[in-house]
């Protein structure tokens, strides 16, 4: 995605990134398909290590967990499995996290999205694929538009609404041809185009365009307060991961990508206690320290977007005017702003543009745990950057000890 705007509903720049976007974020779009193949045929690569077990049309009904011994997991088909740990991706629903955090339900946002993925060759819309991405912003409404591997596109709706359900009480459904309709006649007139302006996309094409058995409609839900519950229990036995522990809304497109580095850190930890270095609850309680303020950022954020997304009537009409004006009258200033609240969104900071992943050592990843002990420690407190200057042992004493242990310390 080389580059990235927000548009007013004519396709008038409101905020955009320097020409440079592409070369400082490296952001790639991938259908979600795509992207679970590739991990699938990997989990089945024996050069990829000990092969994994799929057991699909299976449910997770409950689980019974002993600190000291492990977990038992019983299953919908009347089998039960029995392991050290249970990671628990189950998803916003999470059965496992209403086990052992009964009081965290998902909330409704406000809003649902309609998206669907268009091949543009194959239904002969006269578009081509182009290479920026571009969320318009108009009355309250919505519309994001993301190109793929081509000739595929992604698009999306999104439209101020009470919670419903679809049939059969599903939160995500097929639309009909009278809801196609209706999206047609809310973006009537939409257009949007890419960042030097040469190409312009007629919105209201890609929906008519767009089978209306291919188009599904979500409303959209989170879930809050992510850094106020636990995100594992049972001393390490039980840990959430992705949805199930943080489910934001997908305005930054981050959820699919924040599930990934949970995976990362969290195995990452876990090495450490197959290696004797850390205990698992230590390595679990590590887990959730790091990834606890990535994810209530992007959170936060997704939320930002579209509260001034969906603004309505003289309020939008403020919004666009002071937008477009810092546009015209200070780019370079927008721009700054714009590329610093992406290098957010991404997990940078004020070292690194974007998140990075751990890389396994067979020690302790010095600086995520500088930057997570920097929050947590009174040590780390205190020190603040100094902290990563402590000889290596002090480091992995605070995090081997769990934040608690008996020593001396000499402040000057």
């Amino acid at each position: 995605m080389p580059a990235v705007a927000y548009l007013n509903k004519h396709g008038v720049p409101l905020a955009q990134p320097s020409p440079m976007f592409s070369s400082r974020f490296p952001v790639l779009c991938l259908h979600r398909d795509h992207l679970q193949r590739a991990l699938y045929g990997a989990c089945l690569d024996p050069a990829s290590g000990p092969p994994v077990e799929f057991l699909p049309g299976v449910s997770v009904e409950r689980y019974e967990a002993d600190p000291n011994k492990g977990v038992r997991v019983y299953l919908s088909n009347n089998t039960c499995l029995e392991s050290d740990v249970l990671v628990a991706a189950d998803g916003i629903h999470s059965t496992i996290r209403r086990q052992f955090v009964e009081h965290v339900t998902s909330k409704h946002c406000g809003y649902v999205y309609f998206r669907a993925t268009l091949n543009v060759e194959e239904h002969s819309v006269g578009l081509a694929p182009f290479s920026s991405a571009f969320e318009s912003w108009g009355d309250g409404q919505r519309f994001g538009y993301v190109p793929l591997q081509a000739p595929d596109v992604f698009w999306f709706a999104s439209i101020p609404a009470a919670e419903q359900t679809g049939p059969d009480g599903m939160a995500t459904s097929i639309i009909d041809e009278a809801t196609k309709q209706h999206l047609l006649r809310l973006f009537e007139g939409w257009s949007g185009q890419a960042q030097d302006g040469a190409q312009i996309v007629n919105l209201q094409r890609l929906i008519l365009s767009s089978p209306a058995s291919s188009i599904l409609r979500t409303p959209i839900r989170k879930v809050p307060d992510v850094e106020k519950f636990p995100w594992q229990g049972n001393r390490g036995r039980v840990i959430l991961l992705g949805d199930s522990a943080h489910a934001v809304a997908p305005n930054l497109a981050q959820g699919a990508g924040l599930a990934i580095e949970d995976a990362l850190v969290l195995a990452t930890n876990l090495s450490r206690v197959v290696r004797g270095e850390a205990s698992l609850e230590a390595a679990a309680r590590y887990y959730e320290l790091a990834r606890k303020p990535r994810a209530k950022t992007v959170q936060s954020m997704a939320d930002l977007v579209a509260t001034v997304g969906h603004i309505r009537g003289p309020l939008a009409l403020a919004r666009n005017y002071f937008m477009l004006a810092s546009h015209k009258l200070a780019p370079t200033v927008q721009s700054l702003i714009f590329e610093r609240a992406v290098s957010m969104s991404l997990g940078g900071d004020s070292n690194n543009l974007y998140w990075s992943p751990p890389v396994p050592k067979g020690t302790v990843d010095a600086e995520a745990l500088t930057r997570a002990l920097e929050r947590s420690c009174l040590l780390g407190r205190v020190l603040g950057a100094t902290f990563s200057e402590l000889p290596s042992h002090v480091r992995k004493f605070r995090a081997a000890s769990e934040g608690e242990g008996v020593g001396i310390v000499s402040v000057e």
